[in-house]
C-alpha cells in the first residue's frame, strides 16, 4: 500500500520541479525588429532583484515592473539596430565605465568620499557583491548604456553638432547669481629649483649646491628657465621637474612640508618675477614667484586655476552646453525609441511579471 503513495509523492515533486522550470523559462516579451528575440523571465527576475535591492528590498509595484520591462525591451531594439548599422562598444571600455558609474552611486550614498574612484577590478567586484548586485549583470547593463549612447550620438550626429552657443546675457546672468561660488583664496604661483636635505637631516651639501647655482643665476652665468628643468632634486608637489605649482595661504600640506616660516615668507616679503634663495624644513629652494593673487571673487575672464587656461566664462559656457546636450540627448533618446518601436513587433506578457 505504501508504493502507490511513494509513487504519488515522487510524481508530485517532479511535477512541481517541472512547473518551476516552465515558469522560469516563460517569456515576458518577444521582440522582432531585424530578428526574433525572447526576453525570458529568468533574465527579467535578475534585473528586478537589482531594482528591489536599490529600493532597500521593497517589492516593485506593477507599474515599476512594467517600466523595467519596457527598458529591457528598448535595449533589445537598440542592440538589434546597432548590429545592423555596425555600431558597437569596445569591450575594454565596459569595465572602466562600470567602475566609474558605481563610484558615482557610492558617492551619492555617501559610502565613499566625493571624487573618489574605484580603480581596482577585484575591489569593484567585491563592492558589488557586498551590495547584493550581480557582477555580470552590472557589466551587461553598463555595456547596454554605452551602446545606447553611442547609437544615439552616431545616428543623430547632426542634432548634436547644431547645439547653439549660449549667449552673453545667459552666461552673465548665471555668473551674477552664483558669483560667490567663485571665491578664490590668496595664493602664489612659483617655480623652483629644489635641493633636499640629506636622509639624516643634514643640509650642508644641499646648502652649498643651492648657493653655487643661485650665484650663477644671479650672476648671469646660468638661465633660471633652463636650470629649473634639470637641476636639483625631484619635488613631491610636481610630476615634472621645474613644473610651476601653487601654494595657498594656510595650506596645511605645504606648511607641514616647508614649515610655517617659509610659507609666510613667500606671501609677505617676495616680489613677483624676482629670484630668491630660501631655506625650508625640507631643504633649500631657488624660487621665482610667477604670480601672487589676493583672496577675492573671480571675474568672468579670470582663470579658475592658474595652471589651466580655463576661465570662469569658459567653465560656465561648458556647463550650459553640457546641460543643453543632456536635454537634447533625453529628447532624442525618446524619439529613437519611439521610431524603433513603430518598426518592430513587440509582444509582452505582463501577467508573468
Amino acid at each position: 500500500m505504501k508504493k502507490p503513495a511513494l509513487f504519488l509523492l515522487v510524481f508530485m515533486l517532479i511535477a512541481n520541479l517541472y512547473g518551476q522550470m516552465v515558469e522560469a523559462d516563460r517569456p515576458v516579451a518577444v521582440v522582432k525588429l531585424h530578428k526574433t528575440e525572447v526576453l525570458p523571465l529568468t533574465k527579467y527576475r535578475l534585473y528586478e532583484k537589482t531594482m528591489k535591492h536599490q529600493k532597500k528590498d521593497v517589492d516593485l509595484t506593477h507599474e515599476e515592473k512594467v517600466q523595467l520591462l519596457n527598458v529591457l525591451i528598448n535595449q533589445m531594439l537598440v542592440r538589434q539596430d546597432a548590429v545592423k548599422l555596425n555600431i558597437s562598444v569596445n569591450e575594454s571600455d565596459v569595465l572602466p565605465a562600470a567602475m566609474q558609474q558605481l563610484s558615482l552611486e557610492l558617492q551619492q550614498l555617501q559610502m565613499i568620499p566625493a571624487g573618489a574612484q574605484l580603480t581596482d577590478p577585484a575591489q569593484f567586484k567585491q563592492v558589488l557583491q557586498q551590495n547584493g548586485q550581480d557582477y555580470d549583470l552590472y557589466l551587461e547593463n553598463t555595456k547596454n548604456s554605452l551602446l545606447i549612447e553611442k547609437y544615439i550620438t552616431q545616428t543623430r550626429r547632426s542634432d548634436f553638432e547644431n547645439i547653439p552657443e549660449p549667449d552673453l546675457k545667459t552666461i552673465e546672468g548665471i555668473y551674477n547669481k552664483n558669483s560667490t561660488q567663485f571665491a578664490q583664496p590668496e595664493y602664489v604661483l612659483l617655480s623652483q629649483i629644489f635641493f633636499a636635505a640629506s636622509a639624516d637631516g643634514k643640509k650642508d651639501g644641499a646648502k652649498k649646491n643651492a648657493e653655487d647655482i643661485y650665484r650663477k643665476i644671479t650672476g648671469g652665468q646660468l638661465s633660471f628657465d633652463n636650470a629649473v628643468k634639470d637641476t636639483g632634486d625631484d619635488f613631491p608637489f610636481t610630476q615634472i621637474k621645474g613644473q610651476p605649482f601653487t601654494i595657498v595661504r594656510s595650506d596645511e600640506q605645504a606648511i607641514k612640508f616647508f614649515g610655517e616660516s617659509f610659507t609666510e615668507d613667500l606671501f609677505q616679503n617676495k616680489e613677483v618675477s624676482r629670484i630668491y634663495l630660501m631655506e625650508s624644513s625640507a631643504g633649500f629652494h631657488i624660487v621665482r614667484i610667477n604670480d601672487h593673487k589676493m583672496a577675492g571673487v573671480l571675474g568672468l575672464d579670470d582663470r579658475i586655476n592658474p595652471m589651466d587656461g580655463m576661465t570662469v566664462r569658459d567653465y560656465l559656457v561648458l556647463g550650459v552646453k553640457n546641460q543643453l546636450r543632456q536635454q537634447l540627448y533625453a529628447k532624442l533618446q525618446q524619439e529613437v525609441i519611439n521610431d524603433l518601436r513603430a518598426k518592430a513587433e513587440v509582444n509582452t506578457f505582463e501577467d508573468a511579471l
